[in-house]
């Protein structure tokens, strides 16, 4: 948590000035979640933003040995996700600005074979601190699909998904 926060303010320490969000203008998007993503956001009108993504994240994940049960191997893993969101901008007052849209995304884990699909709706609140700067945070609700390589039963669940707060550096 505390390499999050200080990736957070450095990114914010390093950025320059920026455009706003109007119409034909795009940004770099960085996002801390479960996974660190960076997206582009293309304003395709002054309330219609789409947003590609791709994360990424690697962990040691426990798992047992083919030893026996009291033996443990530790190993990588990897995950990456690639996302696509459409949001529309329902308010908009001075620098504050609050969204919601639909988002698909795919999620893959190396190590143990485990895919998911995302179908979420995020509600977000952006604030932007100066022409080219703007920080954000979201929440999403959503359905996943999963399976992974030792339960060949497709796994599907509801809920609270894809929160997360960022920095978009427009260009």
């Amino acid at each position: 948590m505390k390499q999050r926060l200080l990736l957070f303010f450095l990114m914010i320490l390093c950025v320059g000035f920026g455009f706003s969000q109007e119409k034909g203008k795009f940004g770099i998007l960085f996002k801390s979640s479960s996974s660190y993503y960076v997206g582009l956001k293309f304003n395709l009108s002054d309330k219609i933003t789409l947003r590609p993504t791709l994360g990424f994240s690697s962990d040691k994940i426990e798992k047992e040995s083919p030893q026996g049960p009291d033996s443990v191997v530790e190993l990588d893993s990897k995950q990456y996700k690639v996302g696509l969101g459409l949001f529309y901008y329902f308010l908009k007052k001075n620098q504050f600005s609050a969204y919601i849209g639909p988002e698909l995304g795919y999620f893959h884990q190396t190590q143990t074979d485990f895919d998911r699909y995302d179908a979420n709706i995020i509600f977000g609140l952006q604030y932007n601190l100066n022409k080219h700067l703007a920080v954000f945070g979201e929440v999403g609700f959503g359905y996943s699909k999963s399976k992974s390589a030792a339960r060949q039963k497709e796994q599907t669940s509801w809920g609270v998904s894809q929160s997360g707060f960022g920095i978009i550096l427009y260009l």
